[in-house]
């Protein structure tokens, strides 16, 4: 018994006393293993993060139509013609109207836009949004947080909150050039952290005049009454207003949408760097527990 309790405190002495040698060796072990792991996590908390701000941007109330075949806003097109003959509808279609029982909605695009480079030389790329004068009032939670809305036909903006904390330069009074054209800050506004305090916008017209996309439409917001309401829209949509295809959609489940296509691709990313420099951490580790296993040949031995 004591022959057995003097080997356990040699062996335990030699072992302590050889923490110093393999300190290193450890650490880079644990680091390589580490690292892998960040990588994943990184990649999975973007997708997760950027499906969290999109599904939390939409609205169940807001209707979106899209032409073309198309469900994103990007590839929409909507011609002249079907708007004159939304817009001459009266009675119950689903939505919201105006005074005249006419369907109150918002013709909007999309520009992305550079903007001027800031203190550090880089540039960022933007949603420059262009809205009828409905538009602000059919975004849920919108608040003007400083200054005012823009104005109709007027070269006028307002900027996301988010954005302009991001973007010291967009601070409401001052002037930015977007394109060939230079515009006043007239206000910030908030959206509840929604996507939408990412972009910049503005009034259709004028982005329509200052980019050259005179009569393009990409898709129209319309306020929904109610349950159901959605099936009767896309029931008049199918009555054929216009030659090509148009859709209505939910607001949310547009951005639930794009927000599962852009998830879907960063993982796809994601996964296979992770897997990789798992196999190269695990690699490393066996290298390195090989080489801790040499270097401590003699102290084996001895013991």
């Amino acid at each position: 018994m004591l022959s057995t309790l003097r080997q356990t405190l040699v062996v335990a002495r030699a072992n302590i006393l050889g923490l110093r040698r393999r300190a290193a060796i450890s650490v880079a072990m644990a680091l390589s293993i580490a690292l892998s792991v960040c990588v994943l996590v990184g990649f999975l908390a973007m997708a997760a993060g950027f499906e969290s701000v999109l599904r939390n941007s939409g609205s169940q109330s807001v209707a979106v139509i899209l032409g073309g075949g198309t469900n994103q806003e990007t590839g929409s097109d909507i011609s002249a013609d079907a708007i004159r003959a939304l817009k001459a509808m009266r009675g119950a279609i689903g939505v919201e109207t105006d005074a005249a029982g006419h369907p109150l909605m918002s013709d909007e695009l999309v520009q992305a836009v550079a903007l001027p480079a800031d203190a550090v030389g880089a540039q960022r790329s933007v949603s420059l949004r262009g809205m009828g004068p409905a538009g602000p009032g059919l975004r849920d939670g919108l608040v003007v947080s400083e200054g005012r809305m823009f104005r109709t036909g007027a070269r006028e903006i307002a900027v996301g909150a988010q954005l302009a904390a991001d973007i010291p330069f967009l601070s409401v009074g001052s002037t930015v050039r977007l394109g060939a054209v230079d515009w006043l800050i007239t206000g910030h506004y908030t959206a509840g952290g929604s996507i939408f305090e990412s972009e910049i916008w503005t009034d259709a017209d004028a982005l329509r005049a200052a980019f050259d996309r005179q009569g393009q439409v990409q898709t129209l917001r319309l306020r929904l009454t109610g349950d159901g309401a959605l099936d009767s829209l896309n029931a008049v949509l199918r009555q054929g207003l216009a030659v090509e295809p148009l859709n209505a959609v939910t607001e949310a489940a547009l951005y639930a949408g794009q927000s599962a296509r852009t998830a879907d691709m960063i993982r796809l990313f994601g996964w296979p760097v992770a897997i990789l420099m798992a196999f190269g951490a695990t690699a490393g580790a066996l290298n390195t527990m090989m080489s801790s296993v040499s270097d401590r040949t003699v102290e084996i031995a001895t013991l």
